[in-house]
């Protein structure tokens, strides 16, 4: 006797990337801006207009 439990059954309600697409409006952009430092080695962060 076992209780057979997937993820793919459950449904999060509190989920933002579910209501994410919804609300992206049409001309924001995301981009990735690599950068380089001697002190910190390469770094990544994210750019949005």
């Amino acid at each position: 006797m076992g209780i057979d439990l997937e993820i793919g059954d459950v449904d999060f309600a509190g989920n933002p990337l579910k209501r994410l697409p919804a609300n992206w409006p049409e001309d924001l952009v995301i981009a990735p801006i690599p950068s380089y430092s001697p002190q910190l080695g390469w770094n990544l962060a994210l750019g949005g207009v």
